[in-house]
């Protein structure tokens, strides 16, 4: 027969301002629970957990093929009333009671009542029995830590020594992450044998655990032999989040639309982590997009409109409407910080809407006059109009236009050169179709949505705004858009 595990007093000490996982209760109203092979018997059958007042779920073990148990319920006040599964223990008879015909998996409970009567505490007691046919194995096979990675990611850790069923003490560091949570491998030598961690009975496999704080975790690995006599107790440490810090960094290093073609769909301006906004227009043709999205950090929890969106794979595909269509990838480092991406993408009409636009325009704070068009409810500038409008503040922009490429340039920073054309009054729209011409920032083309209405090209005002990080606010209850140029562009 095994040896039976006998409790390091030393190690206990050690580990007595440690957290457990057991449901407790806070009366403390049983001052003793034990279970007998008989009244008179000084054998004591194991239980699990350890008998604590505030603990409330234990199992029982009964070995040699008996099928009946004396229990000692000794409750914490002389006053107090235990019951057994309904039948009051005696204080005459030293609080006990004769549990009989008992079958493994078969379940008491032990009630406490005040002097008042009223209820205090449940204590739930499973039985297991066992034969003396039936094994005496009760040795772990196998026993490792995982810290959680990602959202569907686990990475083993090292213990402070390698697993040996003859070692019954082991501890490790685990990694603070934003899942607060660990797990560990269990598996016994005898799979018919039970299992319990914290008193709680597992399978074997997986055991995956909250942790709500840094500090020490202790976790009791109960192995009982299917003869439910021959017991091994193992106990593991974690210190979760020695020696570790949480990382900071939130932000994505990739980011990639494709369509359900599997066509790239290109944005702008090129994705690095540092620019946080994009666009990009299509074709009316395509209505679903997939997103590939890697945070830089593989510990970082990715969303996608928020829904959770794997860090280092495809979404599924996501439908599109008609028009504007804004994309907010949230990425959230280990340490709680959050970084917002944009991506606008704009689906062309099938059925164009275009009108002279009526809304009025504050640039700072000082009204000003724009002449838009809205088209399907965005509305769209020349370039020219929002170049006047924005010169002299700390967003204007100079333009140049490339007749033998039919390039558009816009240069950040320069000076636009009025030529007395801008936010003249505008007619009704004759015809209105997708532009062909180009427009560039610098030397990097950009994906603007604009249109080519009666000759002329106007884009979208959003895309601008985005493209030159300055704000553009609609209030609905004064029908006026607000451009504040200090302030930066919000999807």
């Amino acid at each position: 027969m095994k040896r039976l595990l006998v409790y390091v007093l030393a190690f206990a000490l050690v580990l007595s301002n440690i957290s457990f996982a057991c449901a407790k209760t806070s009366n403390e109203s049983l001052d003793e629970l034990k279970f007998f092979k008989s009244e008179s018997s000084s054998k004591e059958y194991q239980i699990t957990p350890e008998f604590d007042a505030e603990v409330l779920e234990y199992a029982v073990f009964i070995p040699d093929g008996r099928d009946e148990c004396w229990i000692t319920a000794t409750p914490d006040d002389k006053d107090y009333t235990v019951k057994v599964n309904g039948t009051t223990v005696k204080k005459s008879n030293d609080y006990g009671y004769l549990m009989e015909d008992i079958s493994g998996g078969d379940d008491i409970d032990i009630v406490v009542y005040d002097e008042d009567d009223k209820k205090l505490d449940t204590y739930s007691v499973t039985f297991y029995c066992g034969d003396t046919d039936d094994s005496d194995r009760a040795e772990l096979d196998e026993l490792y830590v995982e810290s959680r990675t990602n959202s569907n990611t686990w990475e083993k850790i090292s213990m402070n020594t390698e697993f040996d069923p003859d070692e019954n003490a082991y501890s490790a560091d685990v990694p603070e992450n934003i899942y607060n949570s660990v797990r560990f491998y269990i598996e016994p030598d005898d799979s018919d044998a039970y299992m319990f961690v914290n008193g709680e009975a597992v399978k074997e496999g997986h055991q995956t655990f909250g942790l709500n704080t840094t500090g020490k975790y202790k976790y009791v690995i109960t192995v009982v032999a299917e003869n439910c006599e021959d017991i091994e107790e193992y106990v593991l440490t974690l210190n979760y989040g020695a020696g570790t810090s949480l990382s900071s960094d939130s932000t994505l290093n990739t980011v990639m639309i494709r369509d359900a073609s599997g066509n790239t769909i290109y944005f702008s301006p090129g994705f690095s982590s540092a620019q946080l906004n994009y666009l990009t227009n299509i074709k009316n043709d395509i209505s679903t997009v997939s997103f590939y999205v890697k945070a830089t950090q593989d510990t970082s929890v990715v969303t996608l409109n928020g829904a959770a969106q794997a860090n280092g794979g495809w979404s599924d595909y996501k439908p599109l409407n008609e028009g504007a269509n804004t994309f907010k990838i949230v990425s959230t480092a280990a340490n709680g910080s959050k970084t917002t991406y944009s991506v606008c993408i704009y689906r062309q009409a099938k059925y164009l809407e275009n009108m002279v636009s009526i809304q009025k325009l504050t640039v700072n704070g000082t009204t000003k006059t724009m002449s838009a068009y809205n088209i399907n409810g965005n509305n769209f500038v020349k370039l020219r109009d929002i170049a006047s409008l924005l010169a002299g503040t700390p967003k204007q922009f100079a333009i140049a236009y490339n007749e033998a490429t039919n390039n558009v340039i816009l240069t950040y920073g320069g000076a636009y050169a009025s030529n007395g054309q801008e936010n003249l009054p505008l007619g009704a729209p004759k015809e209105t179709m997708v532009s062909e011409q180009k427009v560039y920032v610098g030397t990097t083309p950009v994906n603007v949505m604009a249109y080519n209405i009666d000759g002329n090209n106007f884009v979208m005002l959003r895309d601008i705004a985005l493209l030159f990080d300055f704000s553009v606010v609609y209030n609905l209850g004064t029908d006026t858009i607000a451009i504040t140029t200090g302030s930066k562009y919000t999807p």
